[in-house]
């Protein structure tokens, strides 16, 4: 099965590719195997579907999609970054616990701003995200103590007091290679751009043929069931 997703995680040019068609879906466990498939995948936009999948209704989605995202590394960065605006509390939480683990390069003043104007649960889990990186946050959380409100400070001097380690930002994230414009740190690009071509079914994509093989079946059916219903009334 994942064999299939990767040979159609590219899809037709201007169309959903598949893994994203069932990262979307109403399925659950193809969602979850969706999240798991696009943690291995090298695209620019599959960060993006992950942190989508963050905010999932099923446990299962949510803790896959997490360990793709950590499985994507650095390449999720950029859509960890946009997670941390995210409208959820949670999903935002969850991208700053995320780019603890992760690290790029970016993330401590990212991390800052957010510990600032963030939502509580936001904010706490970017008081852990700021511990992992250890001594490498030290000049620029030191450089935010004057102004911070007292409860920002006390969190600060608590990351200020912790033992010193090694530990270091990762390198810098490389842009993606995409089109100019695309936001493939939101998802797959095309869908911002032209939402309609997202397939809206309940059933499993399995290709544009048996698609229309199925709805000319169905109005076969239709047409017979409705012959039939006229001539009982004869």
């Amino acid at each position: 099965m994942f064999a299939m997703l990767r040979r159609a995680s590219r899809g037709r040019v201007g169309e959903p590719p598949q893994v994203v068609v069932w990262a979307r879906g109403v399925d659950a466990e193809l969602r979850r195997k969706a999240a798991e498939e696009l943690g291995g995948l090298p695209e620019p936009w599959a960060g993006g579907e992950l942190v989508r999948l963050l905010a999932d209704a099923h446990a299962p989605v949510r803790d896959t999609a997490r360990a793709g995202l950590l499985r994507q590394g650095l390449a999720a960065a950029p859509a960890l970054f946009r997670g941390l605006d995210h409208s959820d509390p949670k999903i935002a939480a969850t991208a700053a616990e995320l780019l603890g683990e992760v690290r790029p390069a970016g993330g401590v003043e990212r991390l800052l701003t957010v510990l600032k104007f963030g939502a509580r649960p936001v904010r706490v889990a970017a008081v852990r995200a700021l511990a992992h990186y250890g001594s490498a946050a030290r000049p620029a959380i030191q450089a935010e103590l004057d102004g911070a409100d007292p409860w920002v400070r006390a969190h600060l001097n608590e990351l200020l007091a912790a033992p010193a380690d090694a530990a270091l930002p990762t390198a810098p994230v490389p842009g993606p290679v995409t089109q100019p414009g695309a936001d493939v740190a939101a998802g797959w690009p095309a869908l911002a751009a032209a939402p309609e071509r997202f397939p809206k079914s309940d059933a499993l994509p399995i290709g544009r043929s048996a698609d229309n093989w199925g709805l000319a079946i169905m109005l076969m059916i239709a047409v017979i069931v409705l012959v039939a219903v006229v001539a009982s009334f004869r």
